[in-house]
C-alpha cells in the first residue's frame, strides 16, 4: 500500500518555529531524519503489504528535543476511501492513564490533593468491610494498581455500557467492591478500577470531572489542542476521526464496528482521542524533564518521579519484560536490555502505543484503527524503530523474519476464527419456550439493565449504549450467546418457571425479569 503522507514532503515547514500543516498545530524544531524516514517508510510499507493491511495507521517519532519522523498510512474510513492524515484523531484507550496520573501528580505538587490519603477518608459515609483495607489503600495505590480491589461492574459501565451516574457509581463502589481474588493489597494487578475511583474522588473533592482536570493540568499547558476527552469534539471542531475496524480474514478484509466511543464511555482509565503530532508534545516533555520547546511546562521532579518504578510486576508482552509500573507507565526491558517506558491501549477496532526509551532519548506514538492486527503491526514497527536507534546490526533481516512469523500466526488465527464460527453456526436452539417469550427487560442491581428484543425474527441484546448482533445458540439449555462487546462472546442462561422466563444468569450475576 502506498504511503499517503511522508515526512519529507514537510521540509518547507522546517524553518518555522511554530507552524501549522494540514490545519494542525505542530511541535517546534521539526527536523526530519531522512535516513530514518527512508528506512522506516520502507519497512512500514513492507508490513502493510505482507499483512494485507487495509486499515489506517499514524505514527510520529521524537528524538532529543524534536520530532524526526511522522507518517500516515491507509484509511481512516475504508468504505469512503478517506486516508489517514496528520489531522486524523485516534482513540488511544489505556494510554490515557499516563495523562490522568500526571494530572494527579500536578494536583499534589500544587497542594490541591493529598495522594497519601486513604480512600476511606474520601468516602466517610461508607462502611467498608475490613478485608478491603480501605483505611490503608490510598490514591497512589489506585494510580499504580496495588489497591487489591475489584469491581467489574464499574469498569464495565464506564468503558462500555455507559449506564451510570456518578451517584450510582459511588453507591456501586461502596456496595459491591471486593478483594481481588488474584491479588491483595500492595500487590500489582492491572485494572481500570483505580482510575475510575479517581474520577469519583475528583468529582467529590474538586467538583470537576477528570476530563476538566486532565485538560487543565496536562493538555492545555502542552498546547495539545487536537487531543480531547470528548468524542463530541470531533463534530464540534470538524475534526477527522478513524472508523474502528475488525480484520476478518488473512486477506485483510475489514468489518466496520458499530461500537464507537461516546462521551459517556470516555473515562479516566481510557478516554482520550489524539493525533501522533499532538502526542509528540507529550513525549518530548517526558524526554526533556518536563520541557517543551525549551520551556518548563511541568516540574522536573514531577516528571522524574512519574517515570520511576513504584510497583513491582512480572509480565511479558510482545517480547517486553515488564518489571515495574510508575504513574501511568509500564516499565520494561527490551530483548536488548534497554529500558522502555510505555503505555499501550486497546479497544475493539483500535490500538495505540505511546512509549519512549530514555537511554537513546527517543520516543514514539503509533495508532491504528484495528485492534487485532493493529496490535501486531504497531508492535513490529515500534520494535524496528527502537532497535534502529539501539544500533541493531541485523535490523532488516531480524524484522523480516519477525514479520513472516507474525504473518503465519495471523493466517492460523484467522483460520481458527473461521472454524469456530462455522462450529457455532451448527448449533441448534435448545429452548423450553418460543423465542419471543425470552424477550423482555432484566435487571441486576450491580451491573444494570439487560434488554432482549426480537428484530427480524432474531434475538438482539442491549445494555446501555451496547447492542449485539443477532444472538446465537449456546451449549446449555435455554442459553444464548451474545457479543455485546465485539469479538467477546458472552453467554446468558435463562431460567423458566411455570412456562415463563423469570431471570437470566450472565457473568455470574442474576438478572431478574422486570414486569412488562
Amino acid at each position: 500500500m502506498k504511503t499517503l503522507f511522508k515526512t519529507y514532503i514537510l521540509l518547507l515547514c522546517i524553518s518555522m518555529s511554530t507552524f501549522a500543516c494540514n490545519g494542525q498545530s505542530m511541535v517546534t524544531d521539526y527536523t526530519p531524519s531522512l535516513e530514518l524516514s527512508n528506512k522506516l517508510d520502507g519497512y512500514i510499507n513492507k508490513v502493510i503489504k505482507e499483512l494485507n493491511i487495509k486499515f489506517g495507521m499514524g505514527i510520529s517519532v521524537v528524538n532529543n528535543n524534536q520530532m524526526v519522523f511522522e507518517g500516515y498510512y491507509g484509511y481512516a474510513n475504508y468504505e469512503k476511501q478517506l486516508p489517514v492524515t496528520a489531522e486524523t484523531n485516534f482513540y488511544i484507550a489505556s494510554s490515557t492513564k499516563s495523562f490522568t496520573a500526571l494530572a494527579m501528580l500536578q494536583l499534589e505538587e500544587q497542594g490541591i490533593l493529598d495522594l497519601d490519603r486513604s480512600i476511606a477518608s474520601y468516602f466517610p459515609e461508607a462502611n467498608f468491610k475490613p478485608e478491603l483495607n480501605a483505611d490503608k489503600v490510598n490514591l497512589r495505590d489506585l494510580l499504580y494498581h496495588t489497591s487489591g480491589l475489584e469491581n467489574n461492574n464499574i469498569t464495565f459501565k464506564t468503558a462500555y455500557s455507559g449506564e451510570y451516574t456518578y451517584e450510582s457509581l459511588t453507591k456501586n463502589f461502596i456496595d459491591y467492591t471486593r478483594v481481588d481474588p488474584r491479588s491483595g493489597y500492595g500487590t500489582f494487578k492491572y485494572s481500570n478500577l483505580g482510575y475510575n475511583i479517581i474520577e469519583l474522588i475528583l468529582e467529590r473533592e474538586l467538583g470537576k470531572s477528570w476530563k476538566t482536570v486532565v485538560k487543565e493540568q496536562v493538555l492545555d499547558p502542552l498546547g495539545m489542542n487536537n487531543t480531547s476527552a470528548n468524542m463530541s469534539d470531533v463534530d464540534k471542531y470538524k475534526w477527522k476521526d478513524a472508523q474502528p475496524y475488525d480484520v476478518i480474514n488473512a486477506e485483510g478484509d475489514l468489518s466496520a464496528l458499530e461500537l464507537k466511543k461516546q462521551d459517556r464511555i470516555m473515562h479516566a482509565a481510557g478516554g482520550l482521542i489524539s493525533t501522533p503530532r499532538d502526542m509528540s508534545k507529550f513525549l518530548l516533555a517526558q524526554l526533556n524533564d518536563g520541557k517543551l520547546n525549551r520551556k518548563q511546562v511541568f516540574p522536573k521532579d514531577v516528571i522524574e518521579f512519574s517515570q520511576q518504578p513504584h510497583a513491582k510486576q512480572d509480565r511479558t508482552f510482545f517480547g517486553l519484560k515488564r518489571y515495574a509500573y510508575g504513574y501511568g507507565w509500564n516499565i520494561a526491558k527490551t530483548p536488548h536490555g534497554d529500558t522502555l517506558i510505555h503505555h499501550y491501549g486497546g479497544f475493539p477496532g483500535t490500538h495505540a502505543k505511546v512509549s519512549f526509551m530514555p537511554e537513546h532519548h527517543v520516543g514514539l506514538s503509533i495508532f491504528a484503527n484495528s485492534g487485532n492486527i493493529g496490535l501486531i503491526a504497531t508492535g513490529l514497527i515500534e520494535g524496528y524503530i527502537y532497535d534502529y536507534y539501539a544500533g541493531r546490526k541485523d535490523l532488516e533481516e531480524y524484522y523480516d523474519t519477525k514479520l513472516q512469523e507474525y504473518k503465519n500466526r495471523i493466517v492460523k488465527g484467522t483460520e481458527k476464527n473461521v472454524l469456530d464460527k462455522e462450529k457455532r453456526a451448527k448449533r441448534a436452539w435448545n429452548l423450553d419456550l418460543p423465542l419471543k417469550e425470552y424477550a423482555g427487560t432484566y435487571h441486576s442491581n450491580s451491573l444494570g439493565t439487560f434488554k432482549l428484543t426480537i428484530k427480524n425474527g432474531k434475538p438482539v441484546a442491549s445494555m446501555g449504549i451496547l447492542e449485539s448482533p443477532p444472538a446465537e445458540p449456546f451449549t446449555e439449555k435455554n442459553s444464548f450467546r451474545f457479543e455485546l462487546i465485539p469479538g467477546s462472546g458472552m453467554a446468558a442462561v435463562f431460567k423458566t418457571e411455570n412456562g415463563k422466563v423469570v431471570s437470566l444468569n450472565m457473568a455470574g450475576l442474576t438478572f431478574k425479569r422486570q414486569a412488562p
